[in-house]
């Protein structure tokens, strides 16, 4: 192994900083093989990140983590992989926000995404992070997917027979900060 390498994000094979650097669109997703996959992937990271951070409400996302859908073969490849593969960063570990980016670069190629962003787990999982500080970038990032997402019907159906609405309730009920605005 190379030590320049070390520092590298790789989920799903994929060299995040260097996917990150081509700013997205149609040119810089020609070489990924399964788009979605990789959209799945990096929500389970994000999800684990989150998961283990104490910037967060602890113990939340377990259901997307180890839910019924995870049992299929292709997501217990997923959990594999990334366990095996990639370390969890804390929420504000650049390392962290590198993959977070990486996400938002796919959903920022319209419709690319959007049914993994609607599978179970996945508007949890970026509601959730408007539970991170304002000042902290993931929430600045998840803060543009949820905007992208929130005009589409089918993400807020998505959220609404998940049973995601409190997450967002929560965030616009804390005391400690101002009201998030997407």
């Amino acid at each position: 192994e190379y030590s320049n390498l070390s520092n590298e994000v790789v989920i799903g094979g994929i060299y995040l900083r260097i996917f990150n650097a081509l700013g997205g669109g149609r040119e810089s997703i020609h070489r990924i093989h399964d788009c979605s996959l990789f959209a799945k992937e990096l929500i389970r990271y994000v999800a684990r990140c989150l998961e283990q951070s104490d910037e967060v409400d602890p113990g939340s996302l377990s259901s997307v983590l180890f839910s019924e859908e995870s049992s299929s073969e292709e997501m217990k490849k997923v959990d594999h992989d990334i366990e095996k593969d990639t370390d969890v960063f804390p929420v504000n570990d650049r390392r962290f926000i590198l993959a977070f980016d990486s996400l938002r670069l796919l959903v920022r190629i319209d419709g690319l995404v959007d049914d993994v962003l609607c599978e179970f787990g996945s508007p949890g999982v970026l509601l959730h992070s408007l539970q991170l500080p304002q000042a902290n970038e993931a929430f600045t990032i998840a803060r543009d997917i949820l905007s992208l997402m929130s005009a589409k019907q089918v993400f807020a159906d998505a959220i609404a027979n998940q049973n995601e609405i409190w997450r967002l309730l929560r965030i616009l009920e804390r005391p400690d900060e101002s009201i998030v605005t997407l």
